[in-house]
């Protein structure tokens, strides 16, 4: 890239053109300004100088806010693992606990010596007292559920931070 600096500049205390380079005026001898090359700028740099003053400009990506958000979707994936484990753990507790009511509702129905409807009512009591206490382990399962969709919302919001740090300014 070529400097846009004139190759000639005019004396401080006299009219005459002196050459960039020089150190002083060829006719008055004052000594003259150096001339310094502008720093390089990148193209957001130069964006900035078109910006107005009263626009907001998103701060600088740097790699440490990168890190932090890293850290933080790692550890969201982590408690997403750990909710899904959960939920599958109620899911068990719900089919092993509905499977034993099941299975002593079954064994009393036909162990019990009496007419079928002496067997059936002997029956449900036991079937209807523990299939209530499984049904307990649904409700952990719904409250995980909705765990899980909050979690999902904050991995993508993670995530799009991370995918597009230049959109995301971190003010609320």
């Amino acid at each position: 890239m070529q400097s846009q600096l004139p190759a000639f500049v005019t004396c401080v205390a006299c009219p005459k053109q002196v050459s960039r380079h020089a150190t002083s005026c060829d006719s008055c001898g004052r000594p003259q300004l150096r001339f310094v090359e502008p720093l390089k700028t990148d193209a957001a740099a130069l964006h900035l100088k078109h910006v107005p003053k009263f626009a907001m400009v998103a701060p600088k990506y740097n790699g440490v806010e990168g890190q932090n958000l890293t850290a933080e979707y790692k550890k969201l994936v982590i408690l997403m693992a750990r909710e899904r484990v959960s939920i599958v753990l109620h899911w068990l507790v719900f089919a092993l606990i509905s499977l034993v009511g099941l299975i002593i509702a079954a064994k009393i129905y036909f162990e019990f010596m009496g007419d079928p409807a002496t067997r059936l009512v002997a029956a449900s009591g036991p079937l209807l007292w523990i299939n209530i206490g499984a049904f307990v382990s649904i409700s952990f399962v719904n409250k995980t559920k909705k765990e899980m969709e909050a979690l999902r919302e904050k991995i993508s919001y993670v995530r799009f931070k991370i995918d597009n740090p230049y959109l995301v300014t971190g003010r609320r």
